[in-house]
């Protein structure tokens, strides 16, 4: 046992082995098709070893060669599979030279590599390359040891017992190792690497079906094997008695035409003599012949001589047994009835025959003693060429229990000692009992005839021998129907619904991301159709649908884009003092972005840029608010950096959806040329001196407008000359991504004003927008982008005026 467990567990642990080590780094780098190459080799190898150091068991060789391709192919692949089913099975065809067993040479050898290209069908077809789990390994392997049974066979028609010796001796704990072996790999390697079963948490109409399918087989394949068990029982059970019967049959039919014919012939001779010399003395006559008795009987049924006396005067009519000779006054040339009682007295045993004459018949008698000493003579030689099957007996015994006749099979066996033990219930004629002959095991069938028992013996090994091949046979076949009939419905399922439905999903995925334009066409069957055109109309009303929800919405926009550009400054004063002009242009139809400027408290001109975090409708909606709050504080003559503080208090009160605002805004007294600003987490503006290169301001950044409550921001000062610029935008532009997934960035930003310098601000603005489109390349614009450009040109002097 330790020797089948060894040869057993050797494809598990190098599975295992062979597993941990794919897992690795430096093997997952190598590529596919040389991994599967390793495990078709390392494999191939066990496959090898297996048939060299095979285990002695019930006089025959097991192995486990078959697991070793079923491994590879189910646990590492198709190709592994392929490549140790064709090593395992090429080197058992060449190992006959060194010692292997010829007579399965061929089963083996074609076995093993067909095992190698199930295992890679059903990997790559039934299981969708991933690892079977444990009771689908399982049946497999059950089913590739059973066609390597069934190969012993049919390269073994002409002998079939031996062929069936092998089988029988090894069909079992190969076919139960080798399924063994495979079904624990599959559960080992599951239970170490869960991402490779086939089997998921939530299963797949696929996964599902062939589970219920699998218990529908295994039903079908348990039922028609348990029936063809009892109907294989019966069967060979009535073939059994029916060889009994028709051998006892033949040879009781046999000792009665000897014993018929025995006493035939000297009726024959008698009636002859009669015939020449009517006056012959009878009971002369009696002991001449050695018989019991001789009567002749007239044309009215009496006896009118015999040898006996007493018997001359007796009525034939008279008797059961006697009265069945008068048909021989009715035409029949001969009769010879049974050794029976006589009708005169039942206590005396004969066998009477008759031949008729004219006007009467004569009759000759049997005794006892008479009948046994001529039938033993004529009977020595009846059961001598006599064979039930193979090695089956005829036994005649005497009423003494001496054996009068016996086959050739058992004529060496003595008298003395043929050893019998009957069934203690064994007294019915014509029923098959079981017997003990010389400690072997035989069934036996019985009769009595002419006072001898004919007994009909068969070895039960030989009787059995044909219910176990049909069996075998049957369980064999079914096996391989049941699985091919599950692989075949599975494929036509697989077919027909599965991957159409598959088909279908894939359509809906696409539908589902936004595909509408996606048409679902499976017209396999009525009801793919019928499913298809329903999707295609559900899809084609959708469509239609959203159509007019996006007209509508795209109407709401154009409005919505309307307001806030109307929100926004759109005439541009033309000042002595300075010159301003801005632009946005939104990601989407509304955007986050606004810009904004005005003069207050006596020639101060306010100038600002913001981004609201987001873009589209509620990035608007809360610009629009940062907006007007931002004015209203700005209008009420309080510093840049209360207005600032006093905003974030007011876009952090119910801001549910916690958006925010950059932004940056200055006040420049035209008086005097000084700028104070305040940053929110905005971008640094750009800034260039008169007769200078743009750079950027420097200066800290507070935190962004509505992030957080209770920040207090800080105003900074500068003072601009006349001919100075600032430019502001938002990080669109900065951020602004080219086919290459490169940034716009604040170099490329502050070379491009660079190269605008003496561009007044209009051209400054939309050249750098220009360029900002062109680096695009064509993508989808990602930001919305505002630009605003204030160039100071001289200090005020006069009276102010309104804007």
């Amino acid at each position: 046992m330790r020797s089948l467990a060894i040869i057993a567990i050797i494809p598990v642990v190098t599975s295992l082995i062979l597993h941990l080590l794919f897992q690795t780094r430096k093997m997952q780098s190598l590529s596919y098709m040389k991994k599967q190459a390793i495990a078709g080799v390392v494999f191939g190898i066990i496959a090898i070893c297996s048939t060299e150091f095979g285990v002695p068991f019930n006089g025959a060789i097991i192995n486990v060669r078959d697991s070793a391709p079923l491994c590879a192919a189910l646990i590492f692949g198709s190709p592994a599979g392929l490549i140790a089913g064709f090593i395992g099975g090429i080197e058992r065809w060449f190992c006959v030279y060194w010692g292997g067993g010829y007579y399965t040479r061929l089963a083996c050898s074609i076995s093993t590599c067909l095992t190698g290209v199930i295992g890679a069908f059903l990997k790559k077809n039934l299981f969708d390359d991933k690892i079977p789990d444990w009771s689908h390994a399982f049946i497999i392997g059950v089913i590739c040891e059973v066609i390597h049974m069934l190969m012993i066979f049919f390269t073994n028609m002409t002998d079939v017992k031996t062929a069936f010796q092998y089988v029988e001796a090894c069909s079992v704990p190969m076919i139960f190792l080798n399924a063994i072996a495979v079904s624990f790999t599959a559960f080992l390697i599951d239970s170490v690497s869960p991402e490779f079963r086939s089997s998921e948490k939530k299963q797949t109409l696929s996964v599902q079906f062939q589970k219920i399918l699998i218990y529908i087989v295994l039903i079908g394949f348990i039922t028609s094997t348990a029936f063809s068990q009892v109907l294989q029982n019966g069967i060979s059970q009535t073939e059994t008695d029916e060889l009994l019967r028709m051998n006892i049959l033949d040879v009781v039919a046999d000792v009665k035409s000897q014993s018929d014919e025995a006493l035939l012939s000297i009726n024959r001779v008698v009636v002859d003599e009669i015939a020449l010399f009517p006056d012959s003395d009878l009971k002369e006559m009696k002991k001449r012949f050695n018989v019991s008795e001789i009567d002749i009987i007239d044309e009215n049924g009496i006896i009118t001589a015999s040898s006996e006396e007493e018997n001359v005067g007796f009525d034939m009519a008279s008797g059961e047994q006697s009265r069945e000779f008068l048909c021989l006054l009715e035409g029949t040339e001969y009769f010879v009835q049974e050794y029976q009682p006589m009708a005169k007295d039942s206590s005396i045993m004969h066998k009477y025959s008759g031949i008729a004459i004219d006007k009467g018949f004569v009759q000759v008698a049997y005794g006892e003693k008479e009948f046994r000493e001529d039938l033993n003579v004529r009977l020595k030689n009846v059961a001598t060429y006599r064979h039930i099957g193979e090695s089956g007996s005829i036994l005649i015994i005497d009423n003494e229990g001496n054996i009068v006749s016996i086959s050739l099979n058992d004529a060496d066996i003595d008298n003395t000692e043929y050893r019998v033990e009957l069934d203690p219930n064994g007294t019915e004629e014509y029923t098959v009992y079981q017997a003990k002959i010389n400690d072997a095991n035989y069934y036996y069938m019985f009769t009595n005839t002419e006072g001898f028992q004919i007994y009909a013996i068969l070895p039960r090994i030989e009787a059995d021998f044909s219910k176990k091949l049909s069996v075998y046979l049957n369980l064999f076949l079914e096996s391989i129907i049941f699985g091919a009939l599950f692989v075949a419905i599975y494929f036509i399922i697989k077919l027909l619904i599965v991957n159409n439905i598959q088909k279908i999903n894939d359509s809906l995925a696409e539908i589902t991301e936004g595909n509408l334009d996606n048409e679902v066409n499976i017209r396999i069957n009525k009801e793919f159709s019928s499913l298809s055109d329903g999707i295609n109309t559900t899809v084609a009303s959708l469509k239609h649908f959203i159509a007019e929800a996006n007209q509508r919405i795209d109407n709401e926009l154009k409005y919505a884009a309307q307001i806030q550009s109307s929100a926004l400054p759109s005439l541009f004063p033309e000042r002595e003092e300075y010159e301003i002009y801005a632009l946005m242009d939104p990601a989407k139809v509304v955007g986050g972005d606004f810009y904004d400027f005005y003069e207050i408290r006596h020639h101060g001109l306010v100038f600002m840029v913001a981004d609201v975090a987001g873009k589209g409708i509620p990035a608007s909606l809360f610009m629009m608010r940062a907006k007007t709050i931002l004015k209203t504080y700005a209008e009420n003559n309080i510093s840049l950096s209360d207005i600032f503080t006093n905003a974030n208090y007011q876009l952090c009160e119910g801001n549910d959806a916690d958006m925010f605002v950059t932004a940056w805004m200055a006040f420049l007294d035209l008086n005097t040329g000084v700028m104070k600003y305040v940053n929110a987490g905005h971008n640094r503006p750009l800034i260039r001196r008169k007769d200078g290169q743009f750079e950027y301001l420097q200066g800290p950044a507070g935190f962004v407008l509505g992030g957080m409550e209770g920040i207090v921001y800080k105003e900074q000062t500068t003072t601009l000359e006349p001919g100075d610029e600032v430019f502001l935008y938002t990080d669109g532009v900065t951020e602004a991504t080219s086919t290459d997934s490169e940034l716009f960035g604040d170099d490329r930003l502050k070379d491009c004003a660079n190269r605008c310098i003496g561009l007044n601000a209009r051209n400054l603005c939309g050249r750098i927008k220009e360029e900002v489109d062109a680096f695009y390349e064509g993508n989808e614009q990602f930001d919305d982008i505002t630009e605003l450009s204030m160039q100071f040109k001289k200090l005020h002097v006069g009276k102010s005026r309104k804007q």
